[in-house]
């Protein structure tokens, strides 16, 4: 028992040193029960007093061991610090499919949708009325030379591509240093290197570890990654829906 209880102790200290009260709490409940049980009672025993009534100090650290474990699980009996390292880890287990993943790649793909759209209605108009011409009005007949139609201006889908990959950064507060080139660049090779990998799924988590260790956070290397294959390569939004 002075074992169990020295044992649940050091448990307890190492919990509360890391942020985790509730832990902390019910470990240091199971130390003093053994505590009670293997050296307070024998000692009352030897100078001949009562023992403590087992009742009410059972009673007493079990309803402090279930409210650390309560503390602990929902999260109420922790530092901020220890909530948020839970938290990451909780994302790490569910790798990029999470739903956290899932409606942050809806949005950015809805939002480069809908710019693509706009980009490319706004070119429609303005071919529209660059190739309409209109008859010259006059009562006296005159020659009229033919009039040739402007040719349709051809649609710059690379340039549309690139203009969305960036929107979708930007509506991410995703920073990029500002160079927009070498933004869409560097999506272009993230579409590349997963296109040209055996397995497209494993492809894109290195692509996310990559972002990483070249400095960005968790969350904005799978936002990174997510906008490059909604603008580059929507054959393999499957991975990030």
């Amino acid at each position: 028992m002075v074992t169990a209880s020295a044992l649940f102790a050091l448990f307890a200290v190492v919990f509360v040193r890391t942020g985790n009260i509730g832990a902390g709490l019910a470990f240091a409940a199971f130390s003093a029960m053994c505590a009670i049980s293997g050296i307070v009672q024998p000692i009352r025993a030897m100078l001949g007093r009562a023992p403590l009534r087992r009742s009410w100090w059972l009673t007493l650290t079990w309803a402090l061991v279930v409210a650390g474990f309560i503390g602990q699980f929902t999260g109420l009996a922790m530092t901020s610090a220890a909530r948020e390292y839970w938290a990451q880890q909780r994302v790490e287990r569910e790798g990029p499919s999470s739903d956290e993943w899932r409606r942050e790649q809806d949005g950015e793909e809805t939002g480069a949708a809908a710019a693509a759209t706009t980009d490319l209605q706004d070119i429609d108009r303005s071919s529209t009325a660059s190739s309409a011409t209109a008859p010259p009005s006059s009562d006296v007949p005159r020659l009229v030379s033919p009039q040739v139609p402007a040719e349709k201006p051809a649609i710059d889908l690379a340039k549309i591509e690139g203009e969305a990959f960036i929107i979708s950064l930007d509506v991410g507060g995703v920073e990029y240093g500002g160079d927009k080139e070498t933004a869409i660049a560097g999506g272009r090779i993230t579409c590349e290197y997963i296109d040209n990998a055996a397995a497209p799924s494993l492809a894109l988590l290195e692509a996310v570890q990559a972002a990483q260790e070249s400095g960005y956070t968790r969350r904005d290397a799978e936002y990174l990654v997510g906008s490059a294959i909604g603008a580059f390569c929507g054959e393999y939004r499957y991975l990030v829906n």
